[in-house]
């Protein structure tokens, strides 16, 4: 008990040593429309506009809602917005805080749940308090949706985890807390409500210690009404999941009820690949599962926006990039073929570490339906806790393995490399989120294919009046994006400013060709 205190000590110590440079960031990038210009946030705005607003504080029911719906973590910004208004500083304390709660949880669903080590279970939590992929979502105002979905579903686990072994009334009250932490997690971040097929599969091949071959077997005599043959622990074990999977429909209908049916619209600049053909799109989205993956391994190269052109949509079969795709999932095939072929509890720990990494990452996928972005870091702060898992647990199985102290040594050493250059990388990362231009100009140091980056390093410099650095960075936007609306109308500003309103005329009527181009399409659709 007394080293439990000591290794949660170490990681809340951490957490706040690893991001105190976050205290010093500004709003930037999307903070901005989400905190600063979000009206929900105001006293004079009613409490229950939180609920029939989006996550930006425009109403679900209108056209232009991005339909992303996170009451309770709108709810957390006006309680900053309370005790210090728009100073950053608070914001960032609390992203800081909910991290620390997340990395702690997570120790003890990896000690208390999957039966983890002590070693195992720090090893596991401390790389997840520093892995580098977490920026974005602890830096990040915004990432606040991912922390307290995080926060809530790790609870949904543990109670669900107390529900089963209780009985009774404790039992019942149980399942329904699950149901309503599920729900509040859906109400931070749509992404909590995968949560429950963790759980599911939680119960069947860990509790239940199923194999494929007895679920399949077991869903055969459910189907065909043969109850009576079923055991007690598997008549509750399907009591539990009608319960589970009935909520989780309620959930859903009430978040489509909400939505008003309409999913929202993006631009192909936020995702090129939605409007390819088949199979280009499938070959693209298939390639970044693999980068999202990649992301979780090597986080050495991070990117606050990956739209537009910064991962150009895959043409080609013989594109060397679909190398990369096949390549990663048979290294998932593989893992999840060992963990359920074998029956012990290493096994159990990475087949855990697989589902958590891959259910929470479906909705951000693009498999299933096309998303509002390429890829975003923010949303693999979920799936992380999979991947820190299995690092930590084949790292502690290795280490027992290994009776000769060499080979300790070696993955020992191995082991601290990982966690200094995951703190090194998270250190000079919280730099680059400073401020817009700070954090744009790290864009460019990644891609110079992303118009994105350049207007926006182009706008910082224009709101401190350097108007002719300014245009530099707006004319290779339009270099870069030719048929980008808003880099014609930055140039075609700039000029202005600069006196020369023969040349701003030529921008903007440029803007303006492409703008009518535009609606000629939607027109002939």
């Amino acid at each position: 008990m007394l080293s439990d205190k000591l290794y949660l000590g170490l990681l809340v110590a951490v957490c706040l040593v690893v991001y105190q440079g976050a205290l010093h960031c500004d709003f930037v990038f999307d903070d901005v429309s989400a905190v600063k210009e979000n009206k929900d946030l105001r006293p004079d705005t009613s409490y229950l506009d939180l609920f029939y607003n989006d996550f930006w504080g425009t109403p679900m029911s209108k056209e232009k809602s991005h339909k992303s719906y996170r009451p309770l973590t709108v709810l957390t910004f006006r309680l900053n917005y309370w005790f210090g208004e728009l100073e950053p500083y608070g914001y960032h304390l609390l992203n800081i805080i909910l991290h620390s709660l997340v990395t702690v949880q997570f120790y003890w669903l990896c000690k208390d749940i999957l039966k983890c080590c002590a070693m195992a279970s720090l090893c596991s939590s401390l790389l997840f308090a520093v892995h580098p992929v977490h920026v974005e979502a602890v830096t990040g105002v915004v990432g606040r949706a991912e922390l307290l979905s995080a926060s809530l579903a790790l609870l949904v686990m543990l109670v669900y985890d107390r529900s089963i072994h209780s009985k009774g009334i404790a039992s019942i009250f149980g399942y329904l807390c699950t149901v309503l932490l599920l729900l509040a997690a859906t109400m931070c971040k749509e992404q909590g409500i995968t949560i429950s097929a963790v759980c599911l599969l939680y119960d069947l091949f860990i509790v239940q210690q199923m194999v494929l071959k007895d679920v399949l077997d077991l869903a055969k005599k459910v189907l065909t009404l043969k109850l009576s043959s079923l055991s007690l622990s598997h008549k509750q074990l399907i009591y539990r999941t009608v319960f589970m999977v009935t909520s989780v429909i309620l959930i859903l209908i009430l978040r489509v009820g909400v939505m008003g049916a309409q999913l929202p619209v993006f631009t192909t600049f936020d995702n090129p690949a939605s409007n390819e053909t088949t199979p280009y799109r499938q070959l693209t989205y298939n390639y970044l599962v693999a980068v999202n993956m990649w992301l979780l391994v090597c986080p050495a190269y991070l990117c606050c926006d990956w739209s537009m052109g910064t991962v150009p949509v895959i043409q080609s079969f013989l594109d060397y990039r679909n190398v990369c795709t096949v390549t990663a999932y048979i290294a998932v095939f593989k893992l999840v073929k060992y963990s359920i072929q074998c029956r012990s509890t290493f096994a159990d720990r990475i087949f855990m570490s697989l589902v958590l990494i891959v259910f929470p990452f479906l909705p951000a996928s693009n498999l299933f339906f096309p998303v509002g972005f390429v890829i975003a870091e923010r949303v693999l702060y979920i799936p992380s806790l999979g991947y820190c898992l299995l690092i930590g647990s084949v790292f502690t199985y290795l280490y027992n393995q290994h009776r000769q102290s060499i080979y300790r040594y070696i993955l020992a050493g191995s082991y601290l490399l990982l966690i200094i250059s995951g703190v090194m990388r998270t250190v000079s990362r919280n730099k680059d989120w400073e401020n817009d231009y700070s954090l744009f100009n790290s864009a460019l140091r990644f891609t110079e294919q992303n118009a994105k980056a350049w207007n926006n390093v182009g706008h910082s410099l224009e709101s401190e009046g350097k108007f002719e650095e300014a245009l530099h960075y707006f004319y290779r936007a339009v270099r870069v994006q030719p048929d980008d609306i808003g880099s014609h109308i930055n140039v075609g500003r700039t000029l202005k400013e600069l006196g020369d309103n023969s040349g701003a005329e030529v921008a903007l009527r440029s803007a303006l060709e492409l703008l009518h181009r535009e609606e000629r399409k939607v027109l002939h659709c």
